[in-house]
């Protein structure tokens, strides 16, 4: 149950955006010496690569590595993690297969350069670890053990950017730091949740895994496909930039987006995993949690705003300051993606209430519509990429207040049925 929000918020928010934020700092640290390293062609080809692996992750479980949170019994959790892993194993050998015997057609969908192409062997291992460390962080946070899911964040980052240095000047680094993160922040979770004993003690047969398969059937469903969609359409703006305008332009807009993604992701991470566990409380009956998303809803606000200001004031010169001028255009790329990187900053985390509350058919709805709009600007002509990104900025500005209005829209159905 949930105790005044004046503690009880501030304890788990404060353990989750402590730790998030430690885990999306440190990278940042390491920029200035791997931008000075790596060329931004190279960074371009990693971001490439990236988002490639991002829409393998959606796919690759099926979702359900986002399900060890919603069951009471902790066996449940623990079956549906041993469904993840074996999904995962099934998707990794298929992907080497087609990664290796139809490597021409995978060059030519995704307009990968030859000289990467080798480096795309690194996707079913790397996507398989990812989900796995997702299915595990989604189990500890049902085990409301906020600090343990901030240090495996905090973890992940610091073995990618030690890896990334020890690696130094070679291309392969950036690929081998990425896996090396996932890898030691999943060993931890293993140890710090005690799946490992659980799995001993747990018999799970073919019928378990199809019982359970079948228990949380709707979030394939219902989300697997928003969320495939959803995920393609944040990464189409990585396509259609290599396929437009190159893939040294690419690299630009991979700092660009480091930058502005920054806040975004502490705010997701950290305060999207209390929005869900709090939701979990109200389907409970207990209304008073209510006050604690608006709290944590006027919070996120406050810093979206600070971080506006700070983009337009100061992003020319710590840019020059800590990656060198040659990034410089980065800065400009920024302030043209700032409005829309405030608004997601903002109400992309609280899509996890929809989550929360059963909502998956809206959430698809407004997911699959927001792939299409987006896609549909890309086939545009456009004679630059300022232009292209003036457009994505507003459309995809819009979008989310459209959001933002159905998910306020929902809260206020649900309190109104609960009080009757």
């Amino acid at each position: 149950m949930c105790k005044k929000f004046e503690n009880k918020t501030i304890e788990d928010s404060s353990a989750m955006i402590l730790g998030t934020v430690l885990a999306q700092i440190i990278p940042i640290l390491f920029q200035p010496i791997l931008k000075r390293v790596y060329t931004p062609e190279q960074f371009g080809a990693f971001d490439l690569y990236y988002k490639i692996l991002s829409i393998l992750v959606v796919i690759y479980a099926f979702r359900y590595d986002i399900a060890p949170i919603l069951p009471k019994s902790n066996k449940k959790s623990i079956d549906i993690i041993l469904l993840t892993i074996v999904l995962c194993f099934i998707n990794s050998i298929l992907s080497f297969i087609i990664i290796h015997f139809f490597s021409d057609k995978v060059i030519n969908i995704f307009n990968i350069d030859h000289n990467y192409y080798k480096y795309i062997y690194f996707l079913p291992l790397g996507v398989s670890i990812f989900v796995i460390n997702s299915a595990l962080g989604n189990y500890i946070t049902k085990l409301k053990n906020f600090k343990g899911f901030s240090k495996s964040r905090v973890i992940r980052r610091c073995s990618e950017g030690v890896s990334q240095l020890i690696f130094l000047g070679s291309g392969i680094g950036l690929y081998i730091g990425d896996f090396i993160g996932n890898l030691f922040s999943t060993i931890y979770l293993i140890k710090k949740t005690k799946v490992k004993e659980n799995f001993n003690e747990n018999t799970f047969s073919k019928e378990d895994m199809k019982n359970i398969a079948l228990e949380y059937k709707k979030i394939p469903k219902y989300d697997l496909l928003p969320n495939l969609l959803n995920v393609f359409s944040m990464s189409l703006l990585t396509f259609v930039v290599v396929n437009k305008f190159g893939i040294t332009e690419n690299g630009y807009l991979e700092l660009a987006n480091k930058l502005l993604v920054l806040p975004a992701s502490i705010i997701s991470v950290s305060i999207g995993q209390i929005y869900l566990q709090r939701t979990t409380e109200i389907l409970e009956g207990n209304l008073e949690c209510i006050k604690e998303i608006k709290l944590i809803t006027i919070v996120a606000s406050i810093c979206s705003f600070i971080f506006f200001l700070g983009v337009i004031i100061f992003s020319d010169r710590l840019i020059e300051m800590f990656f060198g001028q040659a990034w410089l255009k980065s800065a400009e790329l920024c302030k043209i993606l700032i409005i829309s990187s405030c608004l997601t900053l903002v109400i992309s985390p609280m899509g996890r209430i929809l989550i929360g509350l059963g909502e998956f058919r809206i959430n698809s709805i407004w997911q699959i519509s927001k792939f299409i709009i987006v896609y549909a600007i890309s086939t545009l002509e456009h004679r630059n990429i300022y232009e292209y990104l003036y457009l994505y900025n507003f459309v995809i500005s819009i979008l989310y207040i459209i959001y933002f209005i159905i998910i306020i829209y929902k809260i206020k159905v649900f309190i109104k049925v609960k009080r009757i």
